[in-house]
């Protein structure tokens, strides 16, 4: 029996449920759903710890004779896990087999901050202990002939057995060409999905059989906690951090990604006045940060492509990329954008607004609560839309029956730009920076720069003597970098224009191999800025979103053109004279350096970059130093 009662889905307009890469709806989601419902449910009403142990046996009643597993003893047990990573706990930190969930309740609403990394956890028992990865020959082959399985092996693994092929598992390396090759269809091939789905070979069996996370190789995708049909992947979550803060009295903030706006029925103002009737103190668009988000990168690709000739740069806001560049590709790193992610922004720019005030990051991303728990000093809490969800359908709050007149955010009134909104879906990105190059440049001749060179000579200067020099280094006097390209005027395109845009999206296997290809040689890139997201499609596809992606990248769509259409300004107005200068933090990094640098040449630097080496704000190789 599953866990049903808060399985509640939603009408046709958003296909609300929980889901599989595919868009199918799963039981096993469903139940989840269920789960995190009551247990928020537990935190509103003030008794969690009270009623949580019997949430196992609610679910698998004794009445019910349709046990998932070997009996309904070993559904309880599970169960009782799902609850603790639900409520926030890591399963490799159990030290107490005895322990009831009524005591992690206690834990969970009496800890300060959510749990630490690594954050992703497995559960073992439920594990099936899939076996291992091979091709082998159904009863459909026809023992033909032709044989083009056992001449298109390159190993000689295929042999022919009274009247059939056989594969010889000791041979194979499973390639896979026997399989394209089969005119019946009778080659399959039997895969791990949580291995098959990672792209870089994160996830494996250990010893005890169930699959265990290599930490030293995770980048957080959770393509894993996708594609694993028994649910064994969890992420401790921080529902009841995010419920218990605003029960407490505490001001929460709700950052809402743009691909959330298309996961709710009804229109995005009827969804912001459900989070502030759920409690939230303000509600803002994360979209502004993306707007802001794209000037910088614009600037930063500017100075370090067009002025200075390197041969590419990437984006940043995608954290499964950078930390797969990061551990994968780390000669690539040199080329990732110094400017930090949306949510990044959003949250620096509230705590700037208010230092007291906390920051939950609603989206569609397993990697930004990753990414969040780095970032404590900005980001405190970071729930997806599956999550939001259940949290509104425990406090009885539908999202299309409330107002639809919004009175605007209490801290960033401001509507963002349809470059901001679009952010979520694939393109959207390098179409933003490419939207902002003209107010960029437009800039840049109005307000001669203060060179970067001269801003980090000076700093450094002051820093080792105390007193601020007043002019240009000599070691700024010798940076010679070109011309720029002339602005046009508005409304007119850059003819012709110096960002060259090129993608990748999913951040599968495949990808992991161009990244590393571009790292041994950038200048064979198809373009000069890449932008990369791991999900296909976009952060709209994220594996914590509850539409599938057709359904909201056609509702995103819809909203980042309805902007488009009342907005009286546009990115280019935006970004022009913005007063806190790009060019005094264009290098500054937000991410962690590498612990282990490759073994390559040090390459010839740029005279920014070099000023920056000189000055100890980036290492020999070029890459920033935090």
């Amino acid at each position: 029996m599953y866990f049903a009662l808060e399985d509640q889905t939603a009408g046709p307009e958003s296909s609300e449920k929980p889901r599989t890469e595919s868009g199918c709806v799963t039981a096993a989601v469903t139940f989840e759903r269920g789960l995190i419902t009551r247990v928020a449910r537990g935190v509103i009403h003030g008794d969690l710890e009270d009623i949580v142990n019997r949430f196992p046996i609610e679910a698998h009643p004794k009445e019910d004779k349709q046990s998932s597993r070997c009996c309904r003893h070993k559904d309880r047990a599970i169960t009782k896990y799902r609850l603790m990573a639900i409520m926030g706990h890591r399963l490799e930190d159990e030290t107490d087999e005895a322990k009831p969930l009524a005591a992690y309740a206690h834990e969970a609403l009496a800890r300060e901050k959510p749990t630490v990394q690594p954050g992703m956890t497995v559960l073992g028992e439920s594990c099936r202990n899939c076996t291992p990865a091979a091709y082998f020959v159904t009863n459909a082959c026809q023992g033909c002939v032709a044989r083009p399985c056992m001449s298109t092996c390159p190993k000689k693994a295929i042999s022919r057995v009274d009247g059939q092929a056989k594969i010889d598992p000791d041979l194979c390396v499973r390639c896979g060409a026997c399989q394209k090759v089969c005119p019946y269809h009778a080659i399959v091939k039997l895969a791990v999905p949580c291995e098959e789905a990672c792209p870089v070979g994160a996830i494996a069996k250990g010893p005890s059989g169930h699959a265990e996370i290599d930490w030293e190789k995770c980048i957080h995708c959770g393509q894993c906690q996708l594609h694993c049909p028994f649910s064994s992947v969890l992420d401790p979550l921080q529902v009841v951090d995010v419920l218990k803060a605003m029960k407490g009295g505490k001001r929460v903030v709700a950052m809402i990604a743009p691909a959330i706006l298309a996961n709710f029925p009804g229109s995005v103002e009827q969804f912001y006045n459900a989070l502030k009737a759920l409690g939230f103190w303000d509600v803002i668009d994360v979209s502004l940060a993306a707007d802001r988000c794209s000037g910088i990168e614009c600037e930063e690709f500017v100075e370090r492509v067009v002025e200075h000739h390197e041969p590419l740069m990437t984006t940043s806001c995608c954290p499964a990329y950078y930390q797969a560049v990061k551990l994968h590709a780390p000669g690539m790193y040199r080329y990732v954008s110094g400017t930090p992610s949306p949510m990044q922004f959003c949250g620096d720019m509230v705590k700037h607004a208010n230092p007291e005030l906390l920051t939950c990051f609603v989206g569609p991303c397993t990697a930004k609560r990753a990414e969040g728990l780095r970032r404590k000093d900005t980001i405190d809490f970071v729930v997806t839309a599956n999550e939001m969800k259940c949290m509104l359908d425990a406090a009885e709050i539908d999202v299309a029956k409330q107002p639809t007149a919004w009175t605007g955010s209490v801290l960033f009134p401001q509507i963002a730009t349809l470059q901001g909104t679009n952010f979520a879906l694939g393109k959207g990105v390098a179409a933003a920076v490419v939207a902002a190059l003209p107010a960029v440049l437009r800039d840049a001749h109005a307000h001669p720069r203060q060179s970067l060179e001269e801003h980090v000579a000076d700093a450094a200067a002051q820093a080792t003597t105390g007193v601020a020099p007043a002019t240009a280094t000599a070691a700024a006097a010798a940076a010679a970098p070109v011309e720029l390209p002339a602005a046009p005027a508005k409304g007119q395109a850059l003819e012709p224009c110096p960002v060259r845009p090129f993608y990748i999206s999913p951040l599968d296997k495949k990808a992991i191999l161009q990244l590393k290809a571009y790292q041994r040689d950038p200048t064979k890139a198809p373009g000069n800025l890449l932008e990369a997201m791991c999900c296909d499609g976009g952060c709209i596809a994220g594996p914590g979103s509850i539409v599938t992606k057709a359904v909201g990248m056609a509702k995103l769509k819809k909203i980042a053109d309805a902007r488009a259409n009342m907005l009286t300004r546009d990115l280019e107005d935006i970004l022009v004279g913005d007063p806190e200068s790009v060019r005094k933090s264009v290098h500054k990094r937000f991410h962690e350096v590498p612990e282990v640098i490759p073994a390559t040449p040090v390459p010839a630097q740029t005279p920014v970059t070099q000023m920056l080496i000189d000055s100890g704000l980036m290492d020999k190789h070029g890459r920033p130093l935090d």
